[in-house]
């Protein structure tokens, strides 16, 4: 609304403000965080602060105004893992009031059993960019670091995370665990035990330390007798349930591996991969579809196999003892059963757990905000061209080679062609027309260009005659997350609604041409060398930043499948002229359909299969 320049202008008189407050007044602000008020001073005085030196520390001031120590700047570790005789240890470290072209190195310190003063060990930067910005500039800076420490002379140590700043030595002490940390802040004696080493956490500090089997049993003893006397709500019933599954453990025989979709609808990868195994039958797999009871899939899905209700105190169980989460969505409440609330009991649970994203479609656009390492740390990340699998590798997600797989999706397994002579209009959804699933007023939908473009779409005349005529149909289907609108779109002569519990498989099958905008579904129609149509009457809109994706590799008008349209008038121009050749694929998009896909063998299931038993074998 506000435009570049306007919004530049906007922000002069908000800094320019600052000067009309107290530095005391802004330090006792509520409600925001130490990183704000930071940044509220250095605008109000236009430049960095004074830096008072100690000798472990470095502490912040403006004038006669004390801020805070750097060493309270806060640590992330995000992952924690021993393999190859190493410790690993992954995060950011996040400093204020020292510019981004300013060295600032982050170094493990190990002391080591019978020694007086500990080593620095170098950690390697990372190309993640963890930095927090606010009205499009820094509000404070991170560094990315990834530690190996070698382990082969190292019986017992105690680490920490220090950093270097113009020759000063900074011994960080706010430090904080991520989701994938097998430890945290959260009980003094977890522990995570991997390879005949332990390691725990004390204050600011980590310890490594040779660890027996007999030492790790004892560890695991008094972590849960710990959950028991916990009065935090939930612990008692993690620590019966880490019990119960240390016992299902001992009895158990095969791999055990649990597959989703959405928690209320199957229908994607995950059914079809589990179809699959269902049929072939692997030997040594366990497999089980997690599905809530109330789905009308739930029954459906009973016919190929073992069907386990989402979140029930048996999806639970099966979790903890799972050797592979397998889904095709990577939302928490998908893949955990667990409330968030009530994670931390499990973190060395969840940290170990193989996580395999099936996707739900094609990742064309920017959505390394979402789907990164640090995001759902897919062990398995399936891919179905070789340029999507580049763009994995290479846009900012952060895995490794081995963890990017070109298998193909599943469900192409199963795809069928067997046209009905129906026009499916499939859209994506707006982050800026919802709220998570639930609709906004319906005001915000109806003056939405959304709205007015699909209405004029199905009102306009021309259209109607034409497919009429030819005794073709069109027929809306709402993305789930808009699917609440549905009685906002009326059904009007040959235009209609998809049925809800209509699947985008057998819309995929029966459509003759595809109406879509961004949607991935384009790729499953394209997998069929069927026409489609891309509505792009947003474009700018769409990318600007308030939905959730960012352009990517993939741009229709030069790799697409079908052509781009920008106004009703030529989108109906150009589903006349498909319904004129009987909707007949053009050779131009079969040719880039086929430059696309890496596979069209019907075996992307067995890949993907085989790629997860190389895992489970590595265990």
């Amino acid at each position: 609304l506000l435009g570049k320049e306007g919004y530049e202008r906007y922000k002069s008189v908000l800094y320019a403000s600052l000067r009309h407050f107290d530095d005391k007044v802004i330090l006792a602000q509520r409600g925001i965080y130490m990183e704000h008020k930071y940044m509220m001073l250095e605008k109000k005085y236009s430049r960095l602060p004074e830096k008072c030196i100690y000798s472990d520390d470095v502490r912040l001031r403006y004038g006669d105004t004390l801020l805070w120590w750097l060493s309270s700047c806060y640590t992330v570790i995000d992952f924690i893992d021993i393999r190859d005789g190493k410790l690993f240890v992954e995060g950011y470290t996040t400093v204020l009031g020292i510019s981004e072209d300013e060295p600032f190195d982050v170094y493990l310190s190990v002391k080591k059993r019978g020694e007086r003063e500990p080593i620095l060990f170098p950690t390697k930067k990372q190309p993640r960019d963890a930095s927090f910005y606010k009205l499009s500039e820094t509000l404070f800076r991170a560094e990315s670091f990834l530690c190996e420490l070698p382990l082969s002379d190292i019986d017992w140590a105690e680490l920490s995370i220090v950093c270097i700043w113009d020759g000063n030595r900074i011994v960080k002490k706010d430090i904080r665990y991520g989701s994938y940390s097998p430890i945290g802040n959260e009980y003094g004696r977890a522990y995570y035990y991997s390879d005949g080493y332990l390691v725990t956490r004390k204050e600011h500090f980590l310890y490594v330390e040779v660890c027996t089997r007999r030492e790790h049993l004892r560890r695991a003893k008094r972590f849960v007798f710990g959950l028991f006397r916990s009065e935090r709500r939930g612990d008692k019933k993690a620590a019966l349930a880490l019990i119960g599954a240390q016992i299902y453990r001992f009895f158990k025989r095969r791999k055990l591996w649990l597959i989703m979709d959405r928690p209320d609808s199957a229908g994607d990868n995950g059914e079809a991969l589990f179809r699959y195994l269902r049929e072939t039958k692997p030997k040594g797999i366990d497999v089980r579809f997690v599905l809530e009871r109330s789905s009308p899939d739930f029954k459906r899905l009973r016919e190929y196999g073992k069907v386990v209700p989402y979140r029930s105190h048996k999806h639970k169980m099966l979790y903890l003892i799972s050797d592979a989460v397998i889904s095709s969505h990577s939302d928490e409440f998908v893949i955990y059963p667990f409330h968030r609330d009530f994670m931390p009991p499990y973190r060395n649970y969840v940290s170990k757990k193989p996580f395999i994203f099936l996707q739900h479609g094609i990742t064309k656009a920017d959505l390394s905000r979402f789907f990164s390492v640090y995001k759902i740390n897919a062990r398995g990340f399936v891919t179905a061209g070789e340029r999507e699998r580049d763009s994995i590798l290479s846009d900012g997600y952060h895995y490794s080679a081995e963890r990017v797989w070109l298998t193909g999706f599943a469900r192409y397994d199963y795809l069928e062609n067997k046209p009905h002579r129906v026009i499916a209009v499939m859209p994506t959804w707006r982050a800026y027309l919802v709220d998570g699933y639930l609709k906004l007023p319906d005001r915000r939908l109806l003056e939405s260009d959304f709205y007015r473009f699909y209405k004029a779409l199905f009102s306009d005349v021309r259209l109607a005659e034409a497919l009429k005529s030819r005794g073709y149909e069109m027929r809306l289907k709402l993305h789930p997350r808009m699917a609440e609108y549905r009685e906002l779109f009326e059904r009007e002569g040959v235009f209609d609604l998809y049925p809800e519990d209509k699947s985008y498989r057998e819309i995929i099958a029966e459509g003759s041409l595809l109406v879509t905008d961004y949607s991935s579904v384009s790729f499953d129609f394209a997998y069929l060398e069927k026409p489609l149509i891309y509505c792009q009457f947003d474009r700018a809109a769409f990318y600007s930043g308030d939905h959730t994706v960012r352009e990517g590799y993939f741009d229709e008008r030069r790799d697409g499948f079908g052509e781009v349209t920008e106004t009703v008038e030529d989108t109906v121009d150009k589903i006349i002229s498909y319904l004129d050749t009987d909707c007949k694929p053009k050779e131009e998009y079969i040719r880039r359909k086929n430059s696309f896909f890496a596979f069209s063998d019907k075996e992307n299931s067995k890949r993907i299969v085989g790629k997860i038993l190389e895992i489970n074998s590595d265990k």
